[in-house]
């Protein structure tokens, strides 16, 4: 059984991926969530997270064996995205972690002139 990490997984798209995961008996799923969020009851293990602490979000990975990581933030602005590339160095330091899947991609908007 391999252990899948959502972070951000109280919210909209996050619960979508932990309730599609809860139904493979292949993966056993936690949810990282933001320190002092509060979102729905779930019934697999929500960790509060500070995501700026690699280190301990890194030692969260390591002792709940997280294979893979699904970032499920919603990136708006910088300090969301400081937030992912955190939790980007946490799960490279983490030695149980294999895999890290980005909640998006994109390019730099063009401005206007």
């Amino acid at each position: 059984m391999v252990t899948v990490a959502v972070a951000g997984g109280t919210g909209n798209l996050g619960r979508t991926i932990v309730d599609a995961l809860k139904e493979s008996p292949n993966h056993k799923v936690v949810v990282l969530t933001r320190k002092g969020s509060k979102g729905p009851e779930m019934d697999v293990p929500v960790f509060a997270v500070d995501y700026s602490d690699v280190e301990s979000v890194a030692h969260l990975l390591e002792t709940n064996d997280v294979h893979t990581v699904i970032s499920a933030l919603s990136i708006r602005g910088p300090t969301e995205g400081a937030s992912e590339i955190s939790l980007v160095k946490a799960a490279a330091k983490a030695k149980a972690t294999r895999r890290f899947i980005a909640s998006e991609y994109g390019t730099l908007a063009p401005t206007d002139k």
